[in-house]
């Protein structure tokens, strides 16, 4: 159904960063309030629920406002282009009460938003919805438009915590770790360890607790306990989609048998230090950083103002200055001619002179085995066992030219890998990026298992999916059954998804 009429109200949500939606539940606008007469100035939100398949849009009139017991309207939501034009649209017409909530199903496929079509939806990162509503049985020439630009925070947390002198604790004896905020939207984190003994057996437990004194929509990441070379010896998944609403919360409770511990204590306990690496990503509450009001405009200014805020949305990038360049290409020829270097790494029988403090900045992981009391600090050389050569190569060009060359499938994957490893979280994000656009059914079975094993929710979510869109081929290959041999617990996991999503989308 389409309405040419000019509306009572249209609201214009521009969202930033909107590629990070995959990573919440939901997401919601920020109250507006219905300026003109025959709305009554009722109040209203919006909320976009990114599911794997479809993005399903939420109208909600709050449960406070000046407006009558009921009233009725037709609505209209859609998903605008750079230029203000809907690129899909869906409309209906309900009766709202204070707190109504009603739902427009499968308005855009989640695939073409945000891969397929990311660039005619997405333009520069930003998703910008318009909702118009119309008041049922009144009249209009002149409407009022609000246009408001929220931004998508994910901020993000990372931190190796060592235990020194392992062997040393007591039983009670409380280790602390408190991460400070880093931007006034973010809880404070502590992280406690400590030995206890249950049932005639001394274990060692770690908490991750979060302060609730801000709100925060969803919180996701990963507890891992490293060994000596830095690999994941076991972890913990974080995903946590409630408001916090208490002085504190407990967001994980790891229990570690001492034995087990120190039956590897070569493994993991190199000088007695026990390490472990924290990595958190805070769906934080939406920012507005922008709001117009336009009243009394008429249908034929409708399309000129929707048509302009594109220009208002974006600031350009300043060229980059002199000062800029010349630090760019200082670090491009240093890490070319190996110049300065104060550090080798060695992977295979290749090396790599490289520069600890420069190592450091890029990677939480680097900049702990530099700065620790570690075997690291003091050699000249480090030895990366388990990354190979062209993946380190490409590894440290990113961190010197930030750019990636040559990206294939199997080199992505390697350096997803590694870049998990070492904690270069958007050198990750970039390979899944590469890896989510280039989804096929010969590769997506190795692509989750893969990303199961890393903890990525966002790029498992994409490759659900996939499989979805393309099961008759997937569950009928060798592939998958070679996969589900391999893989029993995630295939058998990934077929209750598929199914539940199948039933879920018939009942609809």
């Amino acid at each position: 159904m389409v309405d040419n009429r000019t509306a009572h109200f249209t609201y214009i949500w521009a969202i930033e960063n909107a590629s990070k939606l995959h990573f919440s539940k939901s997401f919601r606008s920020p109250m507006f309030i219905t300026d003109s007469e025959d709305m009554h100035k009722t109040k209203w939100q919006l909320t976009i629920d990114p599911g794997i398949e479809y993005l399903t849009f939420f109208i909600r009139r709050l449960e406070k406002d000046d407006g009558p017991n009921t009233i009725e309207i037709d609505y209209e939501i859609s998903l605008l282009s750079v230029d203000g034009y809907p690129l899909v649209k869906m409309m209906d017409r309900k009766q709202f009460k204070n707190s109504s909530n009603y739902a427009l199903r499968r308005l855009a496929n989640s695939d073409e938003v945000f891969n397929v079509r990311k660039d005619d939806f997405l333009p520069k990162d930003t998703l910008t919805v318009q909702c118009r509503i119309w008041r049922k049985g009144f009249g209009i020439s002149k409407g009022d438009l609000h246009y408001v630009r929220t931004q998508k925070s994910m901020d993000r947390i990372y931190f190796v915590w060592t235990i020194k002198n392992f062997s040393n604790l007591q039983e009670n004896e409380k280790r602390t770790h408190i991460v400070n905020p880093t931007t006034e939207r973010v809880p404070q984190l502590t992280a406690s360890f400590y030995l206890l003994e249950k049932q005639g057996t001394e274990k060692a437990f770690v908490h991750i607790d979060i302060s609730a004194e801000l709100k925060c929509q969803s919180i996701h990441g990963r507890v891992c306990l490293l060994d000596a070379n830095g690999g994941v010896y076991h972890s913990i998944q974080i995903e946590d989609y409630v408001y916090l609403n208490h002085d504190s919360k407990c967001l994980s409770k790891a229990v570690y048998p001492k034995s087990q511990i120190m039956a590897n204590k070569e493994s993991l306990l190199p000088n007695d230090v026990l390490t472990f690496r924290c990595e958190f990503e805070i769906d934080t509450e939406p920012f507005c950083c922008h709001i117009e009001q336009y009243t009394d405009f008429d249908s034929s200014d409708s399309e000129r103002i929707i048509a302009g805020i594109p220009e208002i949305q974006f600031v350009d990038t300043p060229e980059t200055s002199g000062t800029a360049s010349a630090l760019k290409k200082f670090l491009i020829d240093n890490f070319k001619e190996g110049t300065l270097s104060d550090v080798c790494l060695r992977a295979g029988s290749e090396s790599f002179p490289v520069h600890k403090l420069i190592l450091s900045a890029f990677s939480p992981v680097f900049k702990a085995m530099f700065t620790k009391d570690t075997q690291e600090k003091t050699s000249g050389f480090v030895y990366i066992s388990d990354v190979h050569p062209d993946t380190l190569r490409l590894l440290l060009s990113y961190i010197y030219t930030n750019t990636i060359a040559d990206l294939q499938w199997k080199s992505a994957e390697d350096l997803f890998k590694a870049s998990d490893k070492y904690g270069m979280i958007d050198l990750r994000d970039k390979c899944s990026d590469f890896l989510k656009s280039n989804l096929t059914v010969g590769n997506c079975c190795n692509i989750l298992a893969m990303a199961d094993r890393h903890h990525n929710q966002n790029l498992r979510t994409s490759v659900y999916g996939f499989m979805i869109k393309h099961q008759s081929e997937i569950f009928k290959s060798d592939m998958w059954k070679t996969f589900k041999s391999e893989n029993f617990a995630l295939a058998m996991n990934t077929l209750e998804l598929i199914i539940s999503f199948m039933k879920n989308t018939e009942d609809l």
